[in-house]
Parts: C-alpha cells; sequence; structure tokens
C-alpha cells in the first residue's frame, strides 16, 4: 500500500478505516471484503442507509473505483476497490443552482442585440 493512500482522507473517518482494512496494493487493487470484517475498531464501516462513505458520489468513488458484491435482492455483502480513478475527482461538483446564479447576472448585462 502507498503511504498517501490513506493520507488523501481524514484519520479515523470511513474511508480511512476501509484503506487500513482492505489494505490495497499500489495500484489501488483489493481484496473483497467482507461485510462481516466490519467490526470492532470497524463497527462504524456498517451500512446503515445504503452504505454513505460507498457511494458513487462519496469520498472514496472519487480517487478508487469501487466494486459492490451483491447477493440475492441487491444486499451488498462485499466491497473491493478495483485501482484507482483515472481523473480523480479533486472537488465537489458545482450544483446547478450556483452555475445559474453565477450565468444569470451575466445575461443580464449583455447587450439585446448580442447572441449567446
Amino acid at each position: 500500500m502507498r503511504k498517501d493512500q490513506r493520507s488523501k482522507f481524514r484519520k479515523g473517518s470511513k474511508p480511512s478505516l476501509f484503506i487500513e482494512l482492505a489494505k490495497p496494493d499500489d495500484l489501488g487493487f483489493s481484496r473483497p471484503v467482507s461485510i462481516t470484517e466490519f467490526e470492532g475498531k470497524y463497527e462504524s464501516l456498517k451500512f446503515g442507509n445504503g452504505g454513505d462513505w460507498i457511494r458513487k458520489d462519496g469520498t472514496l468513488s472519487r480517487y478508487y473505483n469501487i466494486r459492490r458484491h451483491p447477493e440475492g435482492k441487491g444486499k451488498i455483502t462485499h466491497v473491493e476497490l478495483q485501482g484507482f480513478r483515472k481523473v480523480p475527482v479533486t472537488e465537489k461538483p458545482i450544483p446547478k443552482h450556483k452555475m445559474i446564479s453565477n450565468l444569470y447576472p451575466r445575461l443580464l448585462m449583455m447587450p439585446k442585440d448580442s447572441t449567446v
């Protein structure tokens, strides 16, 4: 495991704990980690409402490709890291309402005969 892999996440956070448990290699691949291993120190990794820390828009997903192993009716039984993302998402996406509010004043200042 590379030294900087855990430093991307706040110490004690769920992504940091999962990295510690999964022990990914230098390419970001880990073994499939069973949810039954989320005990003791890793108790906070248990899924409450959909596994907030392994969602596609979660912190861990910004840097790693995450594979969830479902069983039966979609219940996740294992979580696995499948390498680093090719283009890490380093910032949260800008919400649409912010983009619109930034664009709207500029449109008001444009002369009426110009096109966007």
